[in-house]
């Protein structure tokens, strides 16, 4: 998959559809999706705590299971003052039991400015 890319501390939306290798989208219906960030270089042994964690209703809106349609959203707090480059990972436990590694990328938090009132 691609590179997430959007400035830190606003609220950011991303739409994915969900296929198999064949190219046709998986029913979601009684499955669980889980995106997890991590900083660059962190292990791949053991257990590593994301910097970032979303599973589907909290964090992963499901858009339409049987087309395979989800939405990750970040909302601004999550990301402020996080401008960075990270590793994203996102998991599909099917209803069937099956799992899978669904994708893989890089998160580019780009620096911003806050605009906010405050002193």
């Amino acid at each position: 998959m691609a590179s997430i890319k959007f400035p830190e501390g606003t609220t950011y939306r991303v739409p994915i559809t969900l296929n198999n290798e064949a190219g046709t989208p998986i029913d979601l219906n009684g499955a669980q999706v889980k995106f997890a960030v991590y900083p660059v270089g962190s292990s791949f042994k053991g257990v590593v705590i994301p910097f970032l964690y979303k599973t589907l209703g909290s964090g992963i809106i499901l858009v339409d299971a049987l087309t395979g349609g989800i939405r990750i959203e970040f909302s601004p707090s999550e990301t402020i003052d996080k401008a960075g480059t990270y590793d994203w990972e996102m998991e599909l436990d099917e209803a069937n039991g099956d799992i899978w590694q669904a994708g893989t990328g890089k998160l580019i938090i780009s620096p911003a400015r806050r605009l906010d009132a405050s002193d």
